[in-house]
């Protein structure tokens, strides 16, 4: 068997690697143990630099250990001329080179970069960019790397549509390209914003974008990150905020906004009659409903005669008169879920739709194109397609199971804005038999004397009943309520009726209801309480304080 190479078994090549992992092991512990005890007695020169990098390069997550250079290297800053110190934070760019190379994804190598640049002089931001180039041609999807090249294009100067080419051309590479769409979508508002304000980005270019997604979604259907893009396209643009709904009475003034704000915001204010302060409904420093209550009881009418003055940024946006209305004053503005796009990107809409369906029929299960189709049809026509749209979102709740509750919600939000787009803004809301997991544009029901949401599944949904301040009568029947457990506090409810729930314990509801002074009525019925005197027929009659 003479001249044939000796190969080693498995078990010697074993034991070598064993050895060579216990000789590293060795290395890394005395290599920490000399940095620390260096750190220790304050020793901060160039041998505890030598000793951090030789660690660093195999291993550059180690945190701790680029705190330490960073303080060496702040205090030889002191120490050093502007030439020896510019000579060290260019041997700290290397030693990052050096680590990116084994680790291109090591978050303390890309952030010392940082660091470093940052603390130097004269830093060459042309070749941190070709460095970027170069990391995300090996990876394009290096979200790191695309964090370092926001970065850089900060520092330098580089322009938005500079960087916007950029995303071309790293979008025609790769269309699976999350990063480089998300950057895109962050970059249109700066290049192309809307005249009018009102949406992210101008008409033209929305059309344009909407052909250059499309054309990538359908390359591969199954890919998520052009898919995602579109989405954002189509999606709902954060409205001018505006107060929606006013109600009076002689003891409250209550007001309600399309979006969140806090009362404390610096930037926004409400005058109107009163000069108490303002709070929210729910107790949290920012909600959808403030209210203002008065003093002493005060005549409808002499409410009604100040406008409510809505001011942003010390400019007058708003400005509402109420009408008195019997015991009450009113201003309502009726919701509007409707989006409003120009008659060149609807007519794109209505491509990209039937492109979807074309492709729905060759694969009918397809996610993407379902939940696109979702987004399309409510931005084509709500009304039209509201049978369809309910129709896609249970079948996406099917084969998409692990975000069943999402389409639920989903779905939720859809069938509220439909209710609310017919209610008459009267004092009855109703909402029956309608599935709803969530409770969405509650502040749209400030108004509403009597509301009825039996045989929903709201059980998540309690706190957002704040909204309903001037709610009188309250049905929760058959909605798979455990407890009460989050219920607000309602000045005005009178009567809340919870059949049919899973209520087990007196205790999982009285606590919650107690903050409601005028209620009068619990209907509890067929719940699984416990028998006791009080709650044996059924209805609970609170003692009045």
């Amino acid at each position: 068997m003479h001249g044939r190479v000796k190969v080693r078994t498995t078990a010697e090549q074993d034991e070598i690697k064993r050895k060579e992992r216990a000789e590293k092991v060795k290395l890394y512990k005395a290599g920490m143990s000399l940095t620390f005890e260096m750190r220790e007695k304050g020793d901060k020169n160039e041998k505890g630099l030598a000793a951090s990098a030789k660690l660093l390069a195999p291993n550059p997550d180690i945190y701790t250990l680029w705190n330490i250079r960073r303080e060496i290297l702040l205090h030889l800053k002191t120490l050093k001329s502007d030439e020896e110190y510019s000579q060290m934070m260019e041997e700290e760019l290397r030693l990052t080179e050096i680590c990116l190379r084994s680790q291109p994804k090591s978050y303390g190598a890309w952030h010392h970069r940082c660091w470093v640049l940052d603390n130097m002089m004269n830093p060459s931001w042309k070749t941190e960019l070709a460095l970027c180039d170069k990391y995300l041609s090996y990876d394009d999807r290096n979200f790191h790397c695309w964090d370092y090249r926001r970065f850089v294009v900060k520092r330098s100067g580089v322009s938005a549509e500079e960087e916007l080419k950029f995303t071309d051309e790293k979008i025609a590479e790769n269309f699976s390209n999350y990063s480089a769409w998300h950057l895109r979508s962050n970059l249109l508002p700066q290049v192309f914003p809307d005249p009018n304000g009102l949406k992210p980005i101008e008409d033209n270019q929305h059309k344009h974008e909407l052909e250059l997604v499309t054309s990538a979604a359908f390359t591969d259907p199954y890919d998520q990150s052009a898919w995602f893009y579109q989405r954002w396209l189509l999606g709902r643009h954060t409205p001018e905020l505006r107060i929606t709904h006013i109600t009076a009475t002689k003891q409250v003034l209550c007001l309600s906004f399309n979006r969140s704000i806090s009362p404390s915001s610096s930037d926004v204010t409400v005058t109107a009659y009163g000069n108490g302060a303002w709070t929210t409904a729910d107790g949290e420093v920012s909600s959808y409903v403030w209210k203002r209550t008065f003093a002493e009881a005060t005549a409808v009418r002499d409410v009604a005669q100040v406008p409510v003055e809505l001011v942003v940024g010390g400019e007058v946006k708003q400005s509402a008169s109420l009408t008195v209305e019997g015991e009450q004053a009113c201003y309502r503005e009726h919701p509007v879920f409707e989006a409003s796009f120009s008659p060149g990107v609807t007519e794109v809409l209505c491509n990209v739709l039937d492109s979807c369906q074309t492709l729905l029929e060759l694969e009918p299960d397809t996610k993407w194109p379902l939940l696109t189709s979702v987004s399309l049809m409510q931005a084509i026509d709500r009304k039209k397609y509201k049978v369809e749209v309910l129709k896609y979102l249970n079948l996406l709740a099917k084969i998409d199971h692990l975000r069943a509750n999402y389409y639920s919600d989903l779905k939720s939000r859809c069938v509220m804005e439909h209710q609310l787009e017919e209610w008459d803004l009267g004092s009855d809301f109703c909402l029956i038999d309608s599935g709803l997991t969530a409770l969405y544009h509650a502040q749209c029901l400030l108004p509403a004397r009597r509301v009825d949401l039996r045989h929903n599944r709201l059980s998540r949904s309690l706190p957002r009943l704040s909204c309903l301040q001037f709610c009188q009568v309250l049905i929760l029947d058959e909605n798979n309520l455990q407890s009460l457990q989050g219920f607000p506090s309602l000045p005005n409810l009178q009567t809340l009726s919870v059949k049919k729930n899973q209520l087990r314990e007196p205790e999982h509801i009285e606590p919650y209801i107690t903050s409601c002074s005028a209620l009068i009525n619990l209907y509890i019925d067929d719940n699984p309480l416990s028998t006791t005197h009080e709650y044996s027929n059924g209805t609970f009659v609170k003692i009045p304080k």
